[in-house]
């Protein structure tokens, strides 16, 4: 029975990804008042939304500033088969 285990874990294990690579990412440190982002990684633009707000404080003084959602407020990114 520990063979039959092992080897079904071992069998999940090797048949499932090891990593992911990042494909979007969108620092939100923008200033406020802006109509778009556009991610670091592969220059996707996202439409902001009413009730994003940037310029926030961020987690702390190393990571930038951040940006606040309020109600239904978000970033509507561009179909893109990558994303």
């Amino acid at each position: 029975m520990k063979a039959f285990l092992s080897f079904v874990t071992l069998f999940t294990l090797s048949s499932s990804p090891l990593h992911a690579e990042l494909v979007l990412h969108w620092p939100l440190d923008e200033t406020d008042g802006a109509a778009n982002v556009t991610d670091d990684i592969g220059g996707h633009s996202g439409a902001v939304g009413d009730g994003v707000s940037f310029g926030k404080d961020g987690a702390n003084p190393s990571t930038g500033t951040a940006a606040e959602f309020e109600g239904s407020g978000g970033i509507q990114a561009e179909w893109a088969e990558a994303i």
